[in-house]
């Protein structure tokens, strides 16, 4: 994602659209990271095939969001291509939401946080179909977007961390 993503950081090609595909990939990977290096139980004795298959979902949907950016800013290609976009982030979320069965048992999803996760990346896929003929919106909206899942993600993750007996101390920088 990060190499797909280097034409967007040429002198050339650097601008407001740069700045928001760096927002997105950071905003997938604290996703990504929180997920699996704090809120898995590592204890349970499994093989753990769906975490390790699951990671085919992050990494299509990872090459789709890339392609997906690439395409989008570029002037002949159709303007729906914004559902492979939002695609490839339903590949990456939905991975995220399949290992839930590994997460230790204070970070097990709810039912009212899974609609809340789901209704924002509805929301933010028909306000993607809605302005599809300006990437720079497109991509506004798709940031945001994953700003907001990740926080509610993190409120998600921060509150059940209190309550819980987690020995993993959270650090800010």
């Amino acid at each position: 994602m990060i190499v797909g993503g280097a034409s967007f950081f040429q002198a050339e090609t650097f601008g407001v659209h740069s700045i928001f595909l760096l927002l997105m990939v950071v905003f997938l990977f604290l996703i990504y990271f929180t997920e699996f290096d704090h809120a898995l139980d590592s204890s349970p004795n499994t093989l753990g095939f769906r975490l390790i298959y699951s990671h085919y979902l992050v990494f299509a949907g990872s090459l789709m969001l890339t392609v997906s950016m690439t395409f989008l800013s570029e002037q002949e290609v159709h303007h729906l291509f914004v559902a492979f976009l939002y695609a490839g982030l339903f590949a990456f979320f939905l991975a995220i939401i399949l290992n839930d069965v590994y997460n230790k048992p204070a970070y097990k999803w709810t039912r009212s946080y899974l609609q809340i996760y789901w209704l924002l990346f509805t929301l933010g896929f028909v306000a993607g179909l809605i302005f599809a003929a300006t990437p720079l919106m497109v991509t506004v909206i798709t940031t945001g977007t994953i700003f907001l899942i990740w926080a509610h993600f993190i409120h998600f993750y921060l509150k059940n961390h209190r309550k819980s007996n987690d020995s993993f101390e959270i650090h800010w920088i």
